[in-house]
């Protein structure tokens, strides 16, 4: 422990010198677990120094997306309208629309003090858009007659102050994400205009599973109680087992329950081509460091580092080569700083 002090503060010291003094510095601490250290934390100073100089860039105006309005007068369909903001968000993120998530969404109705989406008017929604600094706002509705399942939504542009509206999509319930796939590219070409993300990519993207696991999914993102959530998501995976979103968020409620072993089980299960495999890899790979199993972190982390070479991730890689003796810690600690 008191070399590790001594390397941070030393370390702390060191950061402002040159690069070429700084590596001949690194070289001539005599420990090597004391040089790792010591290359961490510089490592980790000289990225932060990096963001904190980088030029600040305006933002793009982000998109507040509200659940849809159940128009079809069964209550059992309502989880549908927060269903519609989940396929919206993914398929607007997936093509760099910046989306205002659910904590934001929640905060700036908390700010204006109306909980209650059903009974708002259209003017107060564009104050609680205004509250979550969007400059976009998606309203839409749905209802289910005869069969027949029929959405559209409407965009409000804040800062021009105008409107355009998406016309039913229509299909039987069985094919709802379809219907939302489509939807969401025809969203994404008013804000988006010149894209180039397809109509076919956005509907190979879907997910093509039972409805009846979609639905328990989007029933646990709307769950305020953590067991039921929890008993949601083991729903969805039991009904469909390649659910990937299911299971990233299962591995997740793991990890927020600090119950590392488990959430080591289910977080690699993460789809390669889901927005959150990055993400799942990254706290698979911190559970296993927790657990003392070493190797997997190492190998956890290096399938990350061939996606995200960030100075974050080769640190976690090289602390675990360094529990496991491995002389390989440093250069891959070298890669880190560089």
């Amino acid at each position: 422990p008191g070399a590790a002090v001594y390397a941070f503060a030393m370390a702390a010291a060191f950061a402002s010198l040159p690069s070429r003094r700084r590596r001949c510095a690194l070289s001539r601490v005599r420990w090597p677990f004391l040089r790792l250290v010591f290359g961490l934390f510089l490592a980790t100073s000289l990225a932060a120094a990096g963001v904190a100089q980088a030029p600040l860039t305006p933002p793009s105006p982000q998109v507040l997306i509200l659940p849809f309005n159940n128009r079809s007068g069964d209550l059992n369909l309502d989880w549908i309208g927060e269903s519609f903001v989940q396929a919206l968000a993914d398929t607007l993120r997936g093509a760099g629309v910046p989306v205002v998530n659910a904590q934001q969404r929640a905060t700036a109705f908390n700010q204006e003090g109306v909980p209650d989406l059903s009974t708002l008017s259209q003017a107060t929604l564009m104050q609680v858009a205004a509250k979550a600094h969007a400059g976009w706002l998606i309203l839409g509705r749905f209802d289910y007659v005869h069969g027949q399942f029929r959405a559209r939504a409407t965009i409000f542009n804040l800062r021009r102050q105008h409107l355009v509206r998406i016309h039913a999509h229509r299909g039987r319930l069985a094919q709802l994400e379809t219907i939302q796939a489509r939807l969401a590219w025809r969203v994404l070409r008013v804000l988006a205009p010149h894209t180039t993300v397809t109509s076919a990519q956005v509907l190979a993207r879907r997910r093509q599973g039972r409805l009846a696991a979609y639905e328990r999914y989007i029933r646990a993102l709307l769950a305020t109680e953590p067991a039921v959530r929890h008993k949601f998501l083991v729903a969805a995976v039991h009904l469909d087992p390649d659910y990937s979103q299911a299971v990233y968020r299962l591995g997740l409620w793991y990890w927020h329950n600090d119950d590392y072993r488990t959430a080591l089980l289910w977080l690699p299960q993460v789809g390669t081509r889901d927005p959150n495999y990055p993400r799942a890899l990254f706290l698979a790979a911190r559970c296993a460091y927790r657990l003392g199993r070493y190797a997997r972190a190492a190998e956890l982390s290096q399938r990350l580092a061939a996606l995200w070479p960030l100075p974050q991730v080769l640190n976690n890689w090289a602390l675990a080569e360094s529990r496991l003796g491995r002389k390989d810690a440093l250069a891959i600690l070298d890669r880190a700083r560089h």
